[in-house]
């Protein structure tokens, strides 16, 4: 994973088959500071 921008993120992958575990590459902001 590299990080593109403040809030960006890329991911490459090789040999990548999603499915139904492609809910991992989601990030979503948390408020837990």
């Amino acid at each position: 994973v590299k990080k593109t921008g403040p809030t960006t993120f890329e991911m490459t992958a090789d040999d990548f088959y999603p499915e139904r575990d492609i809910d991992i590459l989601i990030l979503e902001p948390t408020d837990e500071n």
